[in-house]
């Protein structure tokens, strides 16, 4: 019994990367349950035993990305350091992200979507949580450090998830930097234009 549930937790995570790889490249709705075997290596009947059609894959792929960024935020928001520091870690943490899993996170910011149910409600109220998170963390960091402008925490949190959301999408692997070098430049630059002036990084 421990093998066989081995195998299945394997398999499972082979149908992810590979659902993640397709939805990547031809987008959900052009995706079929046999591309994804194909990606896999295995029949299309046999991805029947793990899934019903291409729309719990799909779910499978926002699920782990959820259950992450609860983490991170939970991780962060324990953290005992100014609120400048944590504003930098959880930059820096869901940049990394991005970079380090590009087609994943280009999954989920263009095939929303196509999400039901009752996931569907935990991703938008999840995402709901993550802004006002992230806001409260701009706010904390701006009124510790001041500002050079009278700034919205809203309109500046616009502005940090535009770049940072945008990162998957120019990002190459191989390239001369690396996801932590690109996240720690792009995390500098937010404090930077927060605070007017570099902040500099704990020891």
């Amino acid at each position: 019994m421990a093998t066989a549930r081995r195998e299945r937790r394997d398999r499972r995570e082979d149908l992810l990367g590979a659902a993640i790889g397709v939805f990547c490249e031809k987008g959900f709705a052009a995706a079929s349950i046999g591309d994804i075997a194909s990606e896999v290596g295995v029949l299309k009947g046999s991805l029947y035993h793990y899934i019903s059609s291409k729309d719990d894959l799909l779910d499978w792929i926002f699920d782990a990305a959820l259950q992450t960024s609860e983490a991170r935020i939970a991780e962060v928001g324990g953290l005992e350091a100014p609120p400048v520091e944590r504003l930098r870690a959880f930059l820096e943490s869901q940049t990394t992200w991005y970079l380090e899993h590009v087609e994943h996170a280009s999954v989920l910011f263009r095939e929303f979507r196509f999400l039901e149910g009752d996931l569907r409600t935990r991703v938008t109220a999840h995402r709901r949580d993550y802004e006002l998170f992230l806001c409260d963390l701009v706010r904390e960091a701006t009124d510790e450090h001041g500002s050079p402008v009278a700034i919205d925490p809203e309109n500046v949190l616009r502005l940090v998830l535009g770049a940072l959301e945008a990162t998957p999408e120019w990002f190459r692997r191989g390239g001369r930097d690396s996801p932590r070098q690109v996240a720690a430049v792009y995390t500098d630059l937010s404090i930077r234009a927060l605070t007017g002036r570099p902040v500099p990084r704990a020891s």
